[in-house]
């Protein structure tokens, strides 16, 4: 983007310009995001080190608004320096980016992926979609090692993997 091709902290707001104007504002787009860390926790102070490996949602709010209704943002997040507990960390997202949040994470590996999108339809056809691909993980032995957590209204609703698999 421009003349860097490196992310640098100091050109920041560069680089999300740049990127907003690469994604155009047509079709049908997934847009995935890798911070080092992810997405800064809302109202919460972090240090300069530690911010300098977070989105904030300012710049993913730059993106949003580049998207079409139904493209999709997807931003890895670290789980293992978590601020505060996930459905805390969902509630917030949602009320700060006004948008539908989830949030797939596996607590073995400790990260996760949000899923950010426009649309209340995009968001329950991904969320049925993931219910349906993970109810296919039967051979893990732990069920509650992969996590799905989503906004339902004013609610947010957190299900392990287990809770979508069948009895045969």
């Amino acid at each position: 983007i421009g003349s860097s091709p490196y992310f640098t902290y100091k050109d920041r707001g560069h680089y999300f310009e740049g990127l907003s104007n690469l994604i155009g504002n047509s079709g049908q787009q997934i847009i995935f995001i890798d911070p080092d860390k992810g997405i800064a926790p809302i109202g919460q102070e972090v240090s300069r080190t530690q911010g300098t490996s977070l989105i904030l949602t300012s710049e993913i709010g730059i993106v949003m608004n580049k998207i079409t209704d139904d493209s999709v943002i997807i931003i890895r997040q670290s789980m293992n320096n978590c601020f505060y507990n996930q459905d805390q960390r969902i509630t917030d997202l949602q009320r700060e980016l006004q948008t539908n949040i989830i949030l797939l994470w596996d607590e073995v590996i400790q990260s996760g992926l949000f899923i950010i999108t426009k649309s209340e339809g995009m968001n329950k056809a991904l969320i049925n979609r993931l219910q349906c691909y993970l109810s296919g993980y039967k051979s893990l032995k732990n069920g509650s090692r992969i996590n799905l957590g989503y906004s339902e209204g004013e609610n947010v609703v957190i299900k392990p993997i287990g809770s979508f698999q069948t009895e045969e």
